[in-house]
């Protein structure tokens, strides 16, 4: 595995293409998932969701992981992971639903799927999360919605 300097090095090149192809193209949702080699709240993530592109990491650490450790402990962790932002704009990004993670034999890591992405303007239902995507009575509906699969 790369060292974190190595990863953050990596996310920071990554982050200025991701910027260079935004301003030519102008796009409302930028999605970034896949295999980061790194668990939440390490060095390489944590610069993702600092500026200049802020995105918000969409998954969350779940106890099943995403990926078999190849240590031969047999024990998972999150190494899968999806981001993304709307640039220039102030919008809360969420998750529609998130099934827990499909093993496979073809990889050590799962697949994650994901049936949508909820945008909502900042502080729409943000207090309680759980019913604004519940489709419970009251709702403010989202902005726009984008559909994605990683493994």
């Amino acid at each position: 595995m790369q060292s974190a300097a190595v990863r953050v090095e990596q996310v920071a090149q990554m982050t200025s293409s991701i910027e260079a192809l935004s301003k030519e193209h102008s796009p409302s949702l930028i999605v970034l998932c896949g295999d980061m080699n790194e668990v939440p709240g390490e060095q390489a993530l944590a610069t993702l969701i600092q500026g200049p592109l802020f995105f918000q990491r969409l998954t969350k650490s779940t106890a099943e992981g995403t990926c078999v450790k190849n240590d031969g402990s047999g024990e998972s962790e999150d190494l899968d992971h999806i981001f993304a932002v709307a640039p220039g704009t102030d919008v809360d990004l969420s998750l529609d639903s998130v099934p827990a993670p499909v093993r496979s034999e073809v990889s050590d890591h799962s697949m994650v799927a994901v049936h949508s992405i909820q945008v909502r303007a900042k502080g729409a239902s943000g207090s309680d999360r759980g019913a604004a995507d519940s489709g419970t009575q009251g709702d403010t509906p989202p902005i726009g919605a984008a559909g994605v699969l990683t493994s």
